[in-house]
């Protein structure tokens, strides 16, 4: 539960898709949006499973570099463990998010490891190091295990989406990318320790008994609210605090 818990706080594993997830769709919906640009924010979460508190704490930060990118943070420490995930990436002129480098760092209980991703869009080809060594041909736009998601902001920010939209991604951790299907299902008030908001409602798509689900707030950007991943048991992530970044 330790592994699952902590990959749930980074939204590393729980959306990682199979061949036989998806239909077959554009594989990659890219909806550009030149106008926007990621926002620095910080916020912290709150982690409970099957309803009781866990003593585990995640932050998801965005800067901006001095060289006009941008470093995206995970971080979670839990009992006796802490992973952490960063990636840097850059935005191209018609708004395009192209993913640079990630490293993804495990300590503790959960054991160790340190995976280094790094993205050659002149050749192009995704070069893989640390505890696996690989290097694998880039066949159009994909991202690491966490640059998805600004670029879900970014779709969503267009504000053309209707309830039934489904956003598509290809997202790689060094080999074949996989398939990220976000369906769009509704705009429900919410209320979380952080406080009220208005969100829209995203659901995972699987085949399987798995579900997924994802609430982000359109006033603040569409920030992380909540997350919720049932796999036999039910465990959530809900904003406790945003804090200055």
């Amino acid at each position: 539960m330790m592994r699952f818990l902590l990959s749930l706080l980074l939204l590393a594993g729980v959306a990682t898709a199979s061949a036989e997830d998806t239909a077959t769709p554009d594989p990659v919906a890219e909806r550009a949006a030149p106008t926007w640009e990621p926002g620095p924010f910080k916020a912290r979460y709150r982690v409970t499973y099957e309803g009781v508190p866990v003593t585990a704490t995640g932050t998801r930060e965005l800067s901006h570099g001095n060289n006009g990118d941008f470093h995206f943070a995970s971080r979670v420490s839990a009992f006796m463990a802490h992973m952490e995930e960063n990636a840097r990436f850059t935005q191209d002129e018609d708004g395009t998010l192209r993913p640079a480098t990630y490293a993804e760092r495990r300590s503790g209980l959960i054991g160790s490891r340190n995976r280094q991703l790094a993205f050659d869009w002149s050749v192009p080809e995704l070069v893989r190091s640390g505890d696996k060594q690989n290097v694998h041909p880039l066949d159009g736009l994909v991202y690491d295990p966490v640059s998805w998601q600004l670029a879900l902001q970014r779709d969503l920010s267009r504000g053309d989406y209707q309830v039934g939209d489904s956003f598509f991604y290809l997202v790689s951790n060094g080999g074949e990318p996989d398939e990220y299907e976000l369906r769009v299902i509704g705009t429900p008030s919410l209320n979380v320790p952080a406080g009220s908001f208005e969100t829209v409602l995203l659901r995972r798509e699987h085949e399987s008994d798995r579900e997924t689900w994802i609430w982000v707030a359109p006033d603040h950007d569409y920030l992380l609210i909540r997350l919720e991943h049932v796999d036999g048991r039910r465990l959530t992530l809900a904003l406790e605090a945003i804090l200055e970044p």
